[in-house]
């Protein structure tokens, strides 16, 4: 089969070119070194699979790509979504100061709203629910506010959807992984593994 375009990597920019290519109605093939991740197969534990290298991709083929060069390092994500897959959601609009020097005069923060709006509405962008800040938020919150800077405060932008009903017991430590599933399988040996996980967390 013939192609339009061939586009390498299947991260951020290149997702956005396939998918408006697409649209135009070029075939387009999407080249990705990584394997698709799903809820299924993303790595949590600390045996997982968590490092991808590009000298032995076949026996470390994690979604995190870290490159050290002089004077920096770079993280950057291995699989189908590329670095979405590691940057924590945070879509943040930058204020219009950035573009004050450094950037070529046609790109502007006027002109960049339409983007702007467009990436909100497509990653469905959401500020986190007040009723499940973290104790972490409530404090930046109150120095902000002590230092008489509360206008610079704000709740983080995220490309997360938030049910706002929910409530986090912050007092609580979160339950393993198996403590989840245990839970989650609602028979009577699940819930002893529930007691005995909580009962380990509550020990010193």
């Amino acid at each position: 089969m013939d192609f339009d375009v061939i586009v390498i990597g299947s991260g951020f920019g290149g997702a956005i070119t396939s998918c408006r290519l697409a649209e135009k109605g070029k075939r387009v093939l999407v080249l990705e070194r990584g394997k698709k991740w799903d809820r299924t197969t993303y790595p949590r534990g600390p045996e997982d699979e968590w490092i991808w290298s590009h000298v032995d991709p076949a026996q470390y083929h994690g979604w995190t790509d870290l490159r050290r060069f002089n004077g920096m390092a770079v993280i950057a994500g291995a699989g189908v979504g590329g670095g979405s897959l590691i940057y924590a959601n945070v879509s943040a609009i930058p204020p219009q100061s950035v573009f004050a020097s450094g950037w070529p005069p046609e790109i502007t923060f006027i002109g960049l709203q339409p983007y702007y709006a467009t990436v909100a509405d497509v990653l469905d962008i959401h500020e986190v629910p007040e009723n499940q800040w973290s104790p972490r938020v409530h404090l930046m919150k109150d120095a902000a506010d002590h230092l008489g800077q509360s206008q610079r405060f704000r709740p983080a932008e995220l490309a997360v959807s938030f049910d706002n009903n929910l409530v986090y017991d912050f007092d609580t430590e979160p339950l393993s992984p198996a403590a989840w599933a245990a839970l989650n399988a609602g028979t009577s040996a699940s819930r002893q593994t529930v007691s005995t996980a909580r009962r380990r967390i509550a020990q010193p």
